[in-house]
């Protein structure tokens, strides 16, 4: 027989694992997409020789030390890097 603490325990980390499958699926499909706009921008990456011609981007996330979980999607100029 399962103790009351055991089964709250159990609980909680069957929901911790339903939330990293999420995550895992979220950043999954963010990587798909981004492979998908290399694949058809790589060539005009290449060919950047001036600002504002090529762009690259990509999703950052961290988690802050008070938990707060952020995710931001960063976008930077090839050509000056800014």
């Amino acid at each position: 027989m399962i103790e009351p603490s055991q089964a709250r325990e159990l609980k909680s980390l069957r929901d911790e694992n339903t939330q990293l499958k999420k995550l895992v699926a979220d950043l999954s499909l963010d990587k798909a997409m981004l492979t998908d706009v290399v694949k058809k921008s790589g060539e005009a990456v290449a060919a950047s020789r001036h600002v504002n011609e090529a762009w690259s981007m990509d999703f950052v996330s961290d988690e802050l030390q008070n938990g707060n979980r952020y995710r931001a999607l960063t976008v930077v100029d090839v050509h000056t890097r800014e």
